[in-house]
């Protein structure tokens, strides 16, 4: 184990850290927003409007078929048209839900916002707390002295120590080399 295998350890293990706190904060803010919407009525408003807007595309498509061999007339069929947008609402059970907040109302309550901010908090205090340990390592004379500190700090490095378990790099990923040099003719 080189000081360079630990340094790579401690930035898989920044990332990991990082990876994880995100993934709290993604789930709690789907939670409070889920919980904004329940409060605000928006299912029960969206399970009303959704079969009114399918069932206005369902007369579109009724008129449209009806008159679609008339020479006089063209159908333009594209996003931005009234049917477009319309079916953009209907396409699944959830679309006009998703359409709604995604597209055409923003719902940022003072939790999620917390939230947001515990959580840029966090990350920061990750990226200072191995920033630290990073440069301190990085002035240790060797790896034996840096492997102790990290052992002290709390660190699990017997994944260091099992060569079969390290994470591959894409040096170690195999290539059919049949792909890679020129033969020379025989």
């Amino acid at each position: 184990m080189t000081k360079r295998d630990i340094l790579k350890f401690l930035e898989r293990k920044q990332n990991e850290k990082k990876n994880a706190i995100y993934a709290e904060y993604v789930a709690l803010r789907k939670q409070l927003l889920q919980n904004a919407y329940s409060t605000l009525g928006l299912p029960t408003l969206v399970g009303k409007v959704q079969p009114l807007l399918a069932e206005a595309c369902r007369l579109w498509d009724e008129w449209e078929k009806e008159h679609e061999n008339l020479d006089y007339i063209t159908f333009h069929h594209s996003y931005y048209t009234l049917t477009g947008l319309v079916n953009s609402y209907t396409t699944s059970e959830d679309a006009t839900f998703n359409k709604i907040v995604e597209e055409d109302i923003s719902v940022e309550p003072v939790e999620v916002k917390n939230a947001y901010a515990d959580y840029k908090i966090q990350r920061d205090c990750v990226n200072n707390t191995f920033h630290t340990v990073i440069s301190t390592v990085q002035e240790m004379k060797n790896a034996k002295q840096a492997a102790i500190y990290l052992k002290e700090l709390g660190f699990d490095l017997s994944e260091m120590n099992n060569p079969a378990e390290q994470v591959q790099t894409a040096l170690m990923v195999p290539v059919d080399t049949r792909f890679l040099f020129v033969e020379a003719a025989a």
